[in-house]
């Protein structure tokens, strides 16, 4: 999850993941964010788009770049259309399309169903 909201904003959407039994590694920048997923076994990298160092769009590029197959998740209000390079942008307003989408995800990878 890469975040530059200060800590305290980005607990609850890290909460919300981890009550989906998901472990989570917070970055709060795009490039410790890229490091991050570099050097992990990641299966979605979950992005803001009004990350200050580097474009969403690039943090994109740069991530299937390294890791084709994991998916680029933006939450933003929506419509938001400047991050083309994403897989999926989810409405930061509905936290419940966020467990659907992670909910499908974990089908689509074979993991352990979450309630």
């Amino acid at each position: 999850m890469i975040d530059v909201e200060m800590p305290e904003g980005l607990s609850t959407r890290k909460m919300l993941i981890e009550s989906l039994k998901h472990n989570v590694l917070s970055a709060y920048s795009a490039e410790e964010g890229i490091e991050l997923a570099t050097r992990n076994d990641v299966d979605l990298v979950m992005l803001d788009p009004k990350l200050n160092d580097v474009t969403c769009r690039e943090v994109s590029r740069r991530i299937h770049e390294i890791k084709p197959h994991v998916p680029v998740l933006v939450v933003a209000p929506t419509p938001y259309t400047e991050c083309d390079g994403a897989d999926v942008t989810i409405s930061s307003f509905s936290p419940a399309d966020l467990v659907d989408y992670l909910r499908e995800l974990s089908r689509k990878l074979g993991k352990v169903p979450m309630p």
